[in-house]
């Protein structure tokens, strides 16, 4: 059995909290198989499958000295967990672009329909349509290219795609 547990304290005046685990011999052989360099076994441990529970418990106040953990390693910690178990960041790129496209087509009836009534300004138009436009298409580019390159990082981890509980004769 796998016991997993997120130590939080009960005084909300501060901001201490880390994990515990205690695992199975199952679990760490489960574990074993990931080739990954990087594990972030926040999302693993719950990935393998085997029953858990949590142990909650109350941490009193820090004594002497400040938390090593700084908001930077928060961050990297926070960015790992994103990219260790999704792509879709590299799938906002795409749609941010199409977004970009939509504003430019809003844009180019914005201004035709100046060019129509003369309330243009010279070269406003065209730079406005270009910035827009332009923005739009390498955001898109950058989308498809992200995505391939999302593919070939899902596959490069060589997760395994199951766990085998138990073997029957």
């Amino acid at each position: 059995m796998t016991f997993s547990g997120t130590f939080e304290q009960a005084n909300s005046s501060t901001q201490t909290n880390g994990d515990f685990r205690l695992l199975s011999r199952k679990a760490l052989d489960m574990l074993a198989t990931y080739p990954e360099h990087n594990l972030y076994l926040r999302g693993l441990i719950p990935m393998i499958g085997l029953r858990h529970t949590t142990v909650d418990d109350v941490i009193s106040e820090r004594y002497a000295g400040q938390s090593k953990y700084t908001l930077h390693k928060m961050l990297r910690l926070a960015l790992n967990g994103i990219t260790a178990f999704s792509v879709r960041p590299l799938f906002a790129i795409y749609n941010i672009g199409v977004l970009f496209l939509i504003i430019a087509f809003a844009i180019c009836l914005y201004v035709a329909w100046s060019l129509i009534f003369g309330t243009v300004e010279p070269g406003w138009a065209s730079l406005m349509i270009s910035i827009w436009l332009v923005g739009g298409f390498i955001l898109i580019s950058l989308g498809i290219a992200g995505t391939y390159i999302g593919q070939i990082y899902t596959e490069v981890k060589q997760r395994p795609l199951y766990h085998i509980d138990e073997i029957l004769e």
